[in-house]
């Protein structure tokens, strides 16, 4: 038996050009929206890592105080990195690391210390942390040890 199709009867479905052409443009637009996607993904590891280094600072003042000894945090332009508590914390890849110290004015590379104080207060400092345009500025105060954010 051989069946015909009725040239004039209305088809339903889509032709193998119309699928392909669909498909070709949901694969661009998939593709803008990672690049815009991964594009912020350096300031949102910026962003966790500032957060991080904040909660360690203030929990260094809150263990200078309660244990009754001066504690000290190290960080270490060179390596990204900060070290707390007998852990090495990294900062991302591409972060640009400058201290204001008290006494020593900008610090932009080696190594640089705070101290939390057992009777409080500590050395003091600001630590600006920056991923292309996106800052972070951690500010330690010398007098009441408190440690505090703005971005």
């Amino acid at each position: 038996m051989i069946f015909r199709c009725n040239q004039d009867s209305n088809q339903l479905g889509f032709t193998l050009i119309e699928l392909t052409v669909m498909l070709l443009i949901m694969a661009i637009v998939l593709s803008i929206a990672a690049v815009k996607l991964t594009s912020r993904m350096p300031e949102t590891v910026l962003k966790s890592a500032a957060r991080t280094m904040l909660a360690d600072l203030r929990y260094a003042a809150v263990i200078a105080s309660t244990k009754g000894k001066d504690i000290k945090l190290t960080v270490d332009l060179n390596a990204l990195t900060y070290t707390f508590n007998d852990k090495t914390r990294s900062f991302p890849e591409n972060t640009k690391i400058v201290i204001t110290d008290p006494e020593d004015g900008q610090v932009r590379k080696g190594r640089w210390h705070v101290v939390f104080y057992a009777g409080g207060g500590s050395t003091g400092g600001e630590i600006d942390l920056s991923v292309r345009e996106k800052t972070y500025k951690v500010t330690i105060d010398p007098v009441a040890g408190a440690v505090m954010t703005n971005h």
